[in-house]
């Protein structure tokens, strides 16, 4: 009895993705804190999907996510942005770089400060500074402001007008520093003369010269 041998080729499939991935770009605007979350929330590609996704992250010292919920407090943020694979089979799903933006600090408004008088010392350090009222927060939000004045020079004078640097601390009902900002600003105060003090002076004797100089 023959037997013959038949060889079995084996055979594996390869299945490759044909579709063409898309270039994804976040469209970026610009924000300024407001309390609310925001952030880029749109974007473009070279496909056909229009349904995206987005996660967001904090940089440069802001700390933040990853999330896919946009931030709400100033600082700096970057947006990736995902775009859905299209239903038509030619685009397959994609995301952008991490893309940069920045939400700005919301600027206060002051009123002008109140400056003390100071007695000459030498120095152009103005007296104490009395803030003015802060206005421009979001909602009931505060923060605390303290400053302090320089004079141009130390001499004596009235109504010297003073550069005001402010330093803003956290407040209260969520007001944070970061969230705010305003300009230093400008004030005018009062140096006045410094008392002297002087001892019994000493008078020399002198002869009869019919003068009433001593």
């Amino acid at each position: 009895m023959l037997f013959r041998s038949v060889s079995q080729s084996r055979y594996s499939t390869v299945n490759t993705d044909s579709r063409t991935s898309p270039t994804v770009t976040p469209t970026v605007g610009s924000y300024t804190y407001n309390g609310n979350a925001q952030g880029p929330n749109s974007a473009s590609n070279t496909g056909t999907s229009t349904t995206y996704s987005y996660s967001y992250t904090g940089t440069s010292g802001t700390t933040y996510g990853p999330s896919i919920t946009q931030p709400t407090n100033a600082g700096t943020y970057t947006v990736i942005a995902t775009v859905n694979a299209s239903s038509d089979g030619f685009f397959s799903a994609n995301s952008s770089a991490a893309t940069s933006f920045t939400i700005g600090s919301k600027a206060l408004s002051i009123t002008a400060p109140t400056i003390a008088s100071k007695v000459y010392d030498g120095s152009t350090t103005t007296g104490a500074v009395t803030v003015g009222t802060l206005s421009g927060f979001v909602g009931s939000q505060t923060v605390t402001a303290t400053a302090v004045g320089t004079y141009s020079d130390a001499t004596v004078g009235t109504g010297k007008s003073a550069t005001i640097v402010y330093t803003l601390t956290n407040g209260t009902n969520g007001g944070l520093v970061t969230n705010y900002s305003f300009a230093n600003g400008s004030g005018s105060g009062n140096i006045t003369a410094k008392s002297l003090t002087i001892t019994a002076p000493t008078i020399a004797s002198n002869v009869y010269d019919w003068s009433t100089t001593t």
